[in-house]
């Protein structure tokens, strides 16, 4: 706490109190100040997750769910953690520290919050998970600090504003989120159920209708399902 309070940003970066029962953990301005040791910047998501160090412009790791546990293991659900344990353990040790080889017991946690992603959770279930990883991480793993804080104001704190408008596509939910001075604007958030899968299928739907995937790959070339969606999802982004 003295550290975070030694760090700490201006003094709006405290959320709302309608936001959580406690103000959100201030974020350090320079999350290397423990040490040699750079924190670790982790962001799961419902598919994907990206892994980098502090400081580094793009994540270093970005990795399907589903390649580090078994398919029946869902990490995040809609945006809340599952409350095995175990399995926030394993997945955490392999997909984070295990591909960037990083010694849990020495560097830092940057955990990326998204509570807005469904009106199914309550915030207090939402909260009660994200404290399972945290002593998951601290006490499991051995991390000596882990801060959490919002992705959208992290976003904003990376451009070096306090204020604006994030607008957060996910695989199937996009949001938009308003930050006043470093604090999420609750009212203001939008939340609609359609993401980049809903694109992606769009376009897929769209080439089969005009019988234009083979001009995707070579006529020698037999694809799998799943190799087809990939290859349309490669072209989205492209263009």
């Amino acid at each position: 706490v003295a550290f975070l309070e030694e760090c700490r940003l201006p003094e709006a970066v405290w959320a709302p109190p309608g936001l959580r029962g406690r103000p959100w953990p201030r974020t350090p301005r320079n999350l290397g100040a423990l040490g040699c040791f750079p924190p670790v910047v982790v962001d799961v998501g419902t598919v994907y997750t990206k892994v980098g160090f502090a400081g580094s412009k793009l994540p270093s790791v970005l990795l399907c769910n589903h390649q580090i546990l078994d398919r029946s293991t869902e990490i995040v659900g809609l945006g809340l953690f599952t409350d095995d344990a175990d399995a926030l353990k394993d997945f955490f040790l392999k997909a984070v520290f295990g591909t960037l080889r990083a010694d849990p017991r020495r560097h830092p946690v940057l955990l990326c919050l998204s509570l807005f992603q469904s009106g199914r959770h309550s915030e207090s279930k939402y909260y009660e998970r994200v404290r399972l990883v945290e002593e998951t991480l601290q006490t499991g793993l051995g991390v000596p600090l882990v801060v959490g804080c919002h992705s959208a104001c992290l976003a904003l704190f990376s451009n070096r504003r306090h204020t604006g408008v994030v607008v957060d596509i996910g695989l199937g939910i996009t949001r938009a989120i308003p930050v006043i001075r470093g604090n999420v604007c609750v009212e203001g958030v939008f939340v609609q159920t359609v993401g980049a899968a809903n694109c992606t299928n769009y376009l897929l739907e769209v080439l089969r209708e005009r019988e234009d995937l083979g001009s995707l790959t070579p006529p020698s070339e037999q694809l799998t399902g799943y190799q087809v969606m990939m290859l349309v999802k490669l072209t989205k982004e492209e263009h």
